[in-house]
């Protein structure tokens, strides 16, 4: 619960604003809770949920569409990753036959102690275990190589590529930001098509070698 993740930090001495960062909340909602929690500790900090009418949703369905949720919108039958209002509206009737407003479910989302956020974006064509051996292999042996001779290790990319991922929304838990892959199959070159090079010496500045300076 992110309250009680805040809870902690107030304890450990982290100052309210770099507890909203932390926990991507806004800073009146960190010296809220903070005054809270020195008034009386955890407790104090227990979301008292949405004000207005009780849930029409039992504990025990709060906890499947929780877990369904987490499954994502692609277990569902939706062809991206991002749960939306109408969504989780559809989702909610689907499920427990209760019909909702996209407000209704607003409400209740907050409740789940859930957040509109821009998620983060991975490739989907990246393999960590091969990253992770490029890394701890072809990368050191590289450098190594590379501080020994004073050579100079240079990247190429593509100027102007782009995964073309989408920018908007995903309701998902408060404080965990979600990741959608995306992929770059198709994407073709932007406006600049020319190849960028980015060269670097180990142990030196990032910078384009070029001539000496003249002598005095």
């Amino acid at each position: 619960m992110v309250r009680a993740q805040a809870a902690e930090l107030f304890a450990a001495g982290v100052d309210p604003v770099e507890v909203a960062e932390r926990l991507r909340v806004s800073t009146k909602s960190a010296y809220q809770w903070k005054r809270r929690w020195q008034a009386g500790d955890v407790a104090a900090l227990a979301s008292r949920g949405p004000s207005g009418a009780s849930c029409r949703l039992s504990d025990r369905q709060l906890d499947r569409l929780r877990a369904e949720l987490d499954r994502g919108p692609a277990a569902h039958g939706w062809p991206d990753q991002r749960w939306t209002l109408a969504r989780v509206t559809l989702l909610i009737g689907r499920l427990f036959h209760t019909r909702y407003t996209l407000r209704g479910t607003s409400y209740l989302l907050h409740r789940l102690d859930y957040s509109p956020q821009v998620p983060a974006r991975r490739a989907a064509e990246r393999d960590e275990e091969k990253v992770a051996a490029w890394r701890a292999e072809t990368w050191a042996e590289g450098t190594r190589l590379a501080a020994t001779t004073g050579a100079w290790i240079v990247f190429e990319d593509e100027a102007g590529q782009s995964l073309r991922p989408p920018k908007a929304r995903t309701w998902a838990p408060r404080g965990h930001t979600p990741t959608v892959r995306v992929s770059g199959k198709g994407s073709g070159p932007g406006l600049d098509g020319r190849p960028g090079l980015l060269p670097a010496r180990p142990a030196a500045p990032h910078v384009l070698p070029g001539p000496d300076p003249p002598q005095p």
